[in-house]
């Protein structure tokens, strides 16, 4: 914990080395530690809290976060949703996320609030034993996976890396084998010859590769596609190709932002994509001569 003093007013700090700390502009800046965890694929879950023993410590006015821009210039600004209320900030010490289904796993994310203020009061608790369970049970829950498939071996090392609670038996019957892979392209002679190229180069590598040449592609026209393909492709899609600038002669949409995000997001409503997309963006002939000689991925799959 430190402190400083900014136009007469002295502002306490604390973080926890290595996590984040709660970020929006003109509220306190306190750190939190957040985890995904596996649940079981069909259900609900509670958060119960096991353990929340702590020490109160007095005169502690926490410093808000500013915007990046005016930092170092005078006092910062205090939300008064939070600065005014004579209450303790969180509200909860811990809080889970709704359940989420990563590709082959279905999660929730546990955050954890190591210290909670009052600002009117000016006292801190800081938690020096906070514990929490997920308890499983029978009430139908929110995107249930009723499928069974083996988990896709280019997912393994994220699974691995990302759910803190994954046991080594989760991965006992990984597929390492390459898996689907779908080429996405304007119905154009000079399109569809660069989409035979690369899809002949995954061919060779062990890939199961299909190409999808429309004139009139929309982003619902795209993702309904590659659902359909990671619903029913054998084996399992993995990867997906748009061939083309946004804009152009072989111009395909994104679903209205700079990213291709919507197309590998195809199931649970949330956050965590299912496939990986990538893009070549190309506006002429000479761009997908230069494109396809490097790596075309440029949307890889991301977490919460």
């Amino acid at each position: 914990m430190n402190s400083s003093r900014i136009d007469g007013e002295t502002y306490s700090a604390v973080d926890v080395p290595g996590e984040r700390v709660l970020w929006k502009e003109g509220y306190p800046a306190l750190p939190h530690i957040t985890r995904l965890y596996r649940i079981p694929n069909t259900g609900s879950v509670d958060l119960v809290i096991n353990g929340a023993e702590y020490t109160l410590q007095e005169d502690f006015y926490p410093v808000p976060v500013r915007a990046e821009e005016l930092s170092g210039w005078g006092a910062p600004a205090k939300s008064p949703a939070v600065y005014g209320i004579d209450d303790w900030y969180p509200p909860v010490v811990a809080e889970m996320g709704p359940p989420s289904i990563f590709r082959d796993f279905r999660v929730v994310t546990v955050t954890l609030y190591p210290v909670q203020i009052n600002p009117v009061t000016r006292q801190a608790r800081f938690y020096e034993n906070l514990s929490v369970d997920l308890v499983a049970n029978d009430t139908p829950g929110e995107n249930e996976i009723h499928r069974v498939r083996r988990p896709s071996g280019e997912w393994a090392s994220m699974y691995q890396s990302f759910i803190e609670n994954l046991d080594e038996q989760a991965l006992d019957d990984v597929d390492y084998a390459p898996g689907s892979y779908a080429i996405i392209c304007r119905d154009n002679v000079s399109a569809l010859q660069w989409a035979d190229s690369l899809a002949n180069w995954r061919r060779r590598m062990g890939f199961t590769v299909s190409i999808e040449a429309r004139n009139n592609w929309t982003p619902s026209t795209i993702r309904n596609y590659l659902q359909g393909q990671y619903s029913n492709a054998n084996p399992p899609l993995e990867y997906a190709v748009i061939m083309g600038d946004v804009d152009g002669t072989f111009g395909i949409p994104t679903d209205g932002t700079s990213y291709d995000h919507y197309y590998a997001d195809l199931e649970g409503g949330d956050h965590y994509e299912e496939i990986s997309v990538g893009r070549i963006s190309a506006t002429s002939v000479g761009d997908f001569t230069k494109s396809t000689t490097r790596s075309c991925f440029t949307s890889a799959p991301v977490h919460g």
